[in-house]
This record gives structure tokens, sequence and C-alpha cells, in this order.
């Protein structure tokens, strides 16, 4: 049977029949030890995960977290999650972490069970901070550990969640959702510290002479201006960023639901995100988000796993853009990302790098006239990883530092108020009744790129888009119902559509 595998999966080619050939005999192994009682089955990595007693007060604090209703406070919630791992994670290796951290959630979920019966009508809101909790965690504990976990036991860990997935215990079911968190953690968090180390080779020469402090508040001034002054939706689009990134990858940008329509995935994202700045290769098909769910049913528990893809999984970093102006690494927990730049010694370049990224952010959903008088993005990042060649041959190349403030400046202003022509007394006021607006196009700023469902959108109405345009769906507008006796308050939605 072995061997019949090994022969079908050789067609796939030499790299994929490698792979496939080791989980086969790695399970088969596997299937030995535990007849022979070394191991538990289905855990082969870890223990089978145990509840413990933690601190009685962190126990409480977590538990009325748990029970208060309204919206999540993600401060709170990293703050617990902070004095989980500060108490049981920190300095632990990686697979003493690991191990830790399938212990915390049992614990974690224990503590949350009550409430289950108790406070039904909360449970909705208790379950997204209790897997907000065990998700920043997640990020702790592989942030931390990333760069010691070789990549062999990445791969163990998919098998051994693939193991438990199919076990006929459901509290080993239960830890399946935790050990694929743990994976893609660690992969992006693998991913990411190779960014980061690239774009401090290419940032340095222009973050010299500046203060970390200096870039802070210059992206929270163009972030409070944004807010303030803020016209259109964020719309999904990508961008090249030659100064913080290299070869094909891109920013992407979508809306703070991450283009998610599913209400049950959007119940665990926090309140108040604003934008999600992706990384990912070049789109090369259309731009949309996808959710896969997994759902698994034993003996009246369910257990679910999500998995959002954008751009068909070409996207494989996901920064959540808090209204604060805070960036997060996860969508459902707060755990700031510069958290990570901070461990790496690197706190000035990610000011740099966020600064950046808010003014990017206010050129898409700003006036785009107003956009049209600033100092280009594109063109001052392009300039920033050009070398002077000099030496014999000019074969040797120093980087020019430039000043980032001719970029800040002008996007840290106000734009002048328009003239608005007199308008008539209140009492006079007119309403406009609600109706349809076609199609039409709208100009992005310099260096945006439409996605491909708005051009098939475009094409399906015979209209052809021109670099640097896309087009708003048909949509409603005014703001009375005709068929009310009384004008109401006219609502205004923000969020574009593609």
């Amino acid at each position: 049977m072995q061997e019949q595998r090994r022969r079908k999966s050789k067609k796939a080619g030499p790299g994929i029949a490698r792979e496939c050939r080791f989980d086969i005999i790695f399970l088969m192994n596997q299937t030995n030890r535990y007849e022979s009682g070394q191991i538990v089955a289905p855990w082969f990595l870890f223990d089978q995960p145990k509840r413990f007693q933690i601190d009685p007060q962190l126990s409480k604090d977590l538990y009325v977290e748990f029970a208060t209703r309204g919206e999540r406070n993600p401060e709170q919630e990293l703050a617990l999650s902070d004095r989980l791992y500060n108490q049981y994670l920190k300095g632990s290796d990686y697979k003493r972490g690991f191990q830790t951290f399938l212990n915390l959630c049992a614990t974690i979920s224990e503590i949350h069970r009550p409430l289950q019966k108790q406070n039904p009508f909360n449970k909705k809101r208790s379950v997204a901070v209790m897997n907000g909790v065990m998700a920043t965690l997640a990020e702790q504990v592989t942030m931390d550990t990333a760069e010691q976990v070789p990549d062999s036991y990445v791969k163990n860990l998919v098998v051994q969640a693939q193991m438990v997935e199919g076990a006929a215990n459901v509290y080993d079911v239960w830890f399946n959702p935790k050990l694929y968190i743990l994976q893609n953690s660690l992969r992006r968090w693998k991913e990411q510290y190779k960014i980061m180390d690239e774009m401090k080779k290419r940032v340095n020469v222009q973050v010299e002479g500046s203060t970390k402090e200096d870039f802070a508040q210059s992206a929270d001034e163009i972030w409070q201006e944004t807010l303030e002054n803020q016209k259109y939706g964020v719309k999904t689009c990508y961008f090249d960023s030659p100064m913080f990134l290299k070869g094909e990858n891109v920013f992407y940008v979508v809306d703070g639901s991450m283009g998610v329509d599913d209400k049950v995935v959007q119940q665990s994202f926090l309140p108040d995100i604003e934008a999600v700045v992706c990384i990912g290769k070049r789109p090369t098909k259309q731009i949309k988000t996808e959710v896969e769910r997994r759902e698994q049913k034993k003996k009246g528990v369910t257990v679910a796993r999500d998995s959002i893809y954008i751009a068909r999984g070409d996207a494989f970093e996901f920064f959540p853009v808090f209204r604060d102006g805070q960036i997060s690494s996860v969508p459902v927990g707060l755990f700031p990302l510069s958290r990570a730049f901070e461990k790496k010694g690197m706190g000035k370049e990610y000011e740099y790098w966020r600064m950046f990224m808010m003014m990017r952010l206010h050129d898409l959903v700003v006036s785009t006239d107003q956009v049209g008088k600033y100092p280009s993005i594109d063109v001052f990042e392009w300039d920033a990883i050009k070398k002077e060649k000099s030496g014999f041959l000019g074969l040797k190349g120093k980087q020019h530092q430039l000043d980032y403030k001719k970029l800040v400046l002008p996007r840290k202003v106000p734009p002048e108020p328009e003239e608005k022509p007199e308008t008539a007394p209140a009492a006079e006021k007119r309403f406009v009744d609600k109706h349809n607006v076609t199609w039409f196009k709208r100009k992005l700023p310099q260096g945006y790129h439409a996605t491909e469902r708005a051009i098939q959108y475009a094409a399906e109405h015979d209209l052809l888009l021109s670099e640097g345009e896309t087009i708003v769906r048909e949509h409603e507008r005014g703001n009375r119902n005709p068929v009310a006796e009384k004008p109401h308050k006219a609502v205004f939605n923000s969020k574009t559509f593609q």
C-alpha cells in the first residue's frame, strides 16, 4: 500500500512526491509507537493537553471579561493575554511554550464554560473574547520562537492537526483549530522576519538623523487628518513599494471587514478596524476574499475552523489598522505589530514604515483632487533605493538620504474649505427622495491599481477602464424615504463596493 501511494504521488512531481512519502511513512511509524504504548493516540508532537490551576485573580478577571456585555475591549483583552504570557509562557523554548499554550487553551475554555448556559444572550461576544485571548497568546509565543523553530517542525504541526481532527474523542478534536493557529502564526512570523530583515537594509539610510518619536508623531498626525477628511471608503487595491518590499511582493489594502460577508466570521473581528494592510504576491487573478469553513460535530459539540484567503491565498500577511492608529498582527485580537520590530531592534524602522502606510491610506480615501497636489510617494520610494554610481567604473553604489518631510507636511495640512453657495433658510430646506445612482468611474490615487473584479464589472457594462481608474457600482442616494410622511435623518454609508 505504501509503495502504491508513493508511485501515485510521483506523478505530481519530485517535490510533492517526497513530501507525500514523508507524511505516509511518518504516520505509519507513529501508529507503531501507539501500539507499543510509547505515546497516546492521536498525540505524538505533544502530550495530550491538560487543564491546570492558574492564578485565582487572573482566572476571575478572565471570567469577568468573558461575562461583560457590550463591545469588546481590545486593550483589556491584550492586558489579560500579557498576564497569562508573562506568568506561564515567557522564556520558554518553543516545544515547552507550545505545550503550555495548548494547556492554557484548555484552561481558558474551562473558565468560559459556565457562561455558555448562564448567559446565552452574550455567548457570541464571550466566545469572540475567548478566541481573541487565545489568538493573541499564539501570536506572542510564535513571535518569540519563530526563528528557533525548524521548518520540519511546522510540517509536523500540520500532521498533528490532521491526526487530531480525525480523533474519536471530541476533547482531542477541539484542539484542531488551535494547532492550525500555531502553524499559521509560525509561517507568518517566519516570513515576516525575512521581510523585516530586508526592510532594514533598504531603509537604514533613510531613518538616519531622525528619531522613532519623529516618525511616530508624523504617522499619528497624518492618520488624524485622514479620519477627519475622509471622502471615500477603503477600496480594495494593491500597490508596489520598492523601498519596503522586494521582488514580486506588493501591498494590498482591503476594508476593515477584509471583504468578508459572513456574519459569523465578522463577529470574531475586533471593532474599530478601519482597514487591513496585507503583503502578498503580485496578483495574477481576481482579488477577492474567500472564506473556507470546516465544521465537525461530535457528541453534540461543534468544532469549527475558518480560513480566510485574500487573492486566492496570494496575500500571506494581514495587518489590521485600528481607528486609534495602532497596527495589529491579527484581526481577531490586538497584538501590536510594533512588538516584533522592537524585538529585532527596529523600533525606528517600524514607525517609518507605519508613517508611509498612513500616507498610503490617506491618499486612498481623501479627495482625489487634493491627492493630485501632493508629492508622489511612488517617485520618492524609487528615488530612495537608487544608488549613486561611484568608485572604479561606477561599480560601487551609495544610497542618498531623502527628506521624508516633503511627503509628510502637505498631507498634514487640512484641505482648504470649499466655497459653498448660500443656502436657503432651514425652514425652506429641501429633502431629496432616495434614488438609485448608476455606476460611474472613479479616479484612484497615483500608483494604485483597480482590481480584476472592478475591471470585469466595467467590461460587463461595455466600459474600458484607463490606468488609475476604477468603477463604483450602482448604489442608493438620498435622505428621505418617499413613502414616509416626514423627512428622516440621512444615513451615510462610507463603505464602497467592488
